[in-house]
């Protein structure tokens, strides 16, 4: 997981602008959380491929 500090002027943001931060805070959370759940079902795919290939062994 990555995390990004920035630390916002007043300068450079209204108050508008503030009311998006905790909204890019969930953006990224989420994206992180989609990243893993793919990782976790690649792996689990490859070790569906390894159970099913020791069960045809073991069958011969």
């Amino acid at each position: 997981m990555v995390i990004i500090a920035v630390k916002y002027s007043s300068s450079y943001l209204d108050n508008s602008d503030y009311s998006r931060l905790p909204n890019l805070k969930s953006e990224l959370i989420i994206d992180d959380l989609h990243k893993k759940i793919d990782l976790i079902l690649e792996n689990q795919k490859k070790l569906n491929k390894k159970i099913e290939a020791l069960e045809s062994k073991n069958k011969q």
